[in-house]
C-alpha cells in the first residue's frame, strides 16, 4: 500500500511536470505524428492492461453485494451529472467553452479504481466490494460517458466538440476490444501480470502522461493557452473543490441513512465521490477535437489532485477512529 502512495504522490508531481514541458516544448509537425501513433498505442495497452487485470471470480463473488454497488452506480452516473446541471448557471458564464463542457466530462466519468481501493484499505472498509464496485463503474464508463456526454450537450452550439460516428468507432477500436482481449487474456498471463502489477501501473501512469503531454502539445500549438489566465485556473480549482465536497458530503451522509455498516459507509464514500484521471484522459483524446482536449481534460487533472489529497486525510483520520 505505501508502494501506491508513493506512485500516487509522483503521478501529481509528474503531471505537472508533463504539463509545463507541453507548453515550454510542445510536440509538432512529424513528432506530433510520431506522439499521436504512440498515444493510440498507449491507449489500446492501457485498456487490454485494465481487462487483464480483471479478477472476474472476485467480482462475481462480491457482486451479491448489490445494495452498496448502485448506491455508487447511481452517485457516480447519475448524481454527478445532476450535480453539474446544478452547477451550469454557475459555471457557464465564468467559463470558456472548452473549460465549462471538461466539468460535464468529468461529472459523466467513471469511479477510480487503484486510488478508490488504496484509500478504502486505508480507512479499514470493505475492500471486495470496493474492487468490484470500482471495476464495473470502469468498465460501464466505456459506454455510458460518451451516453452521457451526448445528453449534456444536446443543446450546445459548437458543434466541433461533439462526438459523432468516428468516434465511436474509434472507442470501440481503441479502448473495448482491447479491454476485451484482456479480458480472455488473463487466464494465461494472470501470474505474469500478478507479479508485476506494480510495473504494469507504472505503464498505467506513463500512459496518462503521454497522451497529457500530446494533448497540451496540440492546444499549445494551436495557440489555444494564449487565452488562459491565472484567475481562470483559480474558478476551475474553485469549482473542483465544490463538486468534490458536495459528492464526499452526500455519499458520507446516503450511506448512513441507508444504514450501511462502517465498513460499507467507508466503501461508499470513497468509490462514490471518485472521478478517474487514467479513464477520463483516453476517452477525452478519443471523443473530442484535439486542439480542445487540452482544456477539456484540465477540470479533471485538477480534480484528481484534490481528491487525492482530501481523501488521503479522510482516509487517515477513519483508520485513526477505529484504533480508538
Amino acid at each position: 500500500m505505501l508502494k501506491l502512495q508513493n506512485l500516487t504522490n509522483n503521478l501529481m508531481g509528474m503531471l505537472l511536470f508533463t504539463m509545463l514541458l507541453a507548453v515550454l516544448i510542445p510536440c509538432h509537425d512529424q513528432s506530433a505524428n510520431i506522439f499521436k501513433t504512440a498515444t493510440f498505442i498507449a491507449i489500446a495497452m492501457l485498456f487490454f492492461f485494465h481487462g487483464a487485470k480483471m479478477e472476474l471470480t472476485v467480482l462475481f463473488a462480491a457482486l451479491s453485494h448489490w445494495r452498496l454497488h448502485l448506491v455508487i452506480f447511481c452517485t457516480t452516473f447519475i448524481y454527478f451529472p445532476f450535480i453539474s446541471i446544478l452547477l451550469t448557471p454557475l459555471m457557464k458564464p465564468i467559463l470558456d467553452p472548452p473549460f465549462y463542457i471538461g466539468f460535464l466530462f468529468l461529472c459523466s466519468l467513471p469511479s477510480t479504481v487503484q486510488s478508490s481501493i488504496a484509500f478504502t484499505s486505508i480507512a479499514r472498509g470493505n475492500i471486495a466490494a470496493a474492487l468490484c464496485s470500482s471495476s464495473i463503474s470502469s468498465i460501464l464508463g466505456i459506454f455510458l460517458t460518451p451516453l452521457l456526454m451526448i445528453f449534456l450537450l444536446r443543446n450546445q452550439q459548437s458543434v466541433s466538440t461533439l462526438m459523432d460516428q468516428q468516434s465511436f468507432f474509434n472507442l470501440i477500436k481503441q479502448l473495448l476490444l482491447p479491454f476485451l482481449l484482456g479480458l480472455g487474456s488473463r487466464r494465461f498471463i494472470a501470474s505474469w501480470i500478478d507479479k508485476h502489477i506494480f510495473i504494469i501501473r507504472i505503464f498505467d501512469q506513463s500512459s496518462v502522461l503521454l497522451v497529457v503531454y500530446t494533448a497540451l502539445s496540440a492546444t499549445v500549438v494551436e495557440g489555444v493557452w494564449h487565452q488562459f489566465t491565472w484567475p481562470t485556473l483559480a474558478i476551475i480549482i474553485f469549482l473542483d473543490l465544490i463538486i468534490l465536497l458536495i459528492a464526499l458530503l452526500t455519499t458520507f451522509h446516503i450511506s448512513k441513512l441507508l444504514n450501511f455498516c462502517k465498513a460499507d459507509q467507508i466503501t461508499i464514500l470513497f468509490c462514490g465521490s471518485k472521478k478517474s484521471l487514467v479513464n477520463g484522459i483516453p476517452l477525452a483524446n478519443i471523443l473530442f477535437s484535439p486542439t480542445l482536449v487540452g482544456q477539456i481534460v484540465l477540470p479533471i487533472i485538477l480534480f484528481h489532485q484534490l481528491q487525492l489529497i482530501v481523501c488521503s486525510v479522510l482516509a487517515k483520520q477513519f483508520a485513526r477512529q477505529q484504533d480508538h
